[in-house]
């Protein structure tokens, strides 16, 4: 039996990495990514139904509503967008990273309240500090071979120079 014969229905979730960043940390990593194309930055949502407007660099923590969660683009290679009414919250509209060739960043954070840069070495991590992670869309993965290795070399870099971290639910 095929394996989408024994589960059928089943949903490709992706590719994902999940790590730690420092606010130093980050920075190296939006200079690193964009030093590999024409990388531009998204707010995951927005209140128009219109494409967001790309920004050179993601917002400053909590400058704006929701800060935590980016989409990249690389307009070196081809791409799409794709915006859709978003069920929470409200009002709100949101890029797809199921119909659009990009980069789903969600951000560290400290939950409340803030926590030192010292935390990460504390039992109960998870507790205080939420994990951040880089995902892809597999179906838009495997069907664009350019935005498939710009990716993999995005993923390559993160697992070379941050602490990575294995399990899901350390992450949420």
């Amino acid at each position: 039996m095929s394996r989408e014969q024994h589960f059928p229905g089943r949903v490709d979730m992706g590719r994902q990495i999940v790590f730690l960043m420092t606010d130093d940390d980050e920075t190296a990593f939006v200079e690193f990514v964009r030093s590999t194309g024409e990388v531009q930055f998204l707010p995951r949502y927005t209140r128009s139904a219109d494409p967001p407007e790309p920004m050179p660099l993601p917002p400053a923590p909590r400058s704006v509503e929701y800060w935590e969660q980016v989409s990249i683009i690389n307009r070196s290679i081809p791409w799409r967008l794709s915006i859709k009414p978003a069920r929470r919250p409200a009002g709100f509209f949101f890029v797809d990273p199921l119909e659009s060739n990009v980069i789903e960043w969600v951000r560290n954070w400290p939950r409340a309240p803030p926590a030192p840069p010292e935390i990460f070495d504390i039992p109960g991590l998870r507790d205080r500090v939420r994990c951040g992670r880089v995902w892809v869309d597999g179906p838009i993965f495997c069907s664009q071979p350019e935005f498939g290795k710009w990716y993999e070399r995005i993923a390559r870099w993160l697992n070379k120079h941050y602490i990575k971290i294995d399990e899901i639910d350390t992450a949420w």
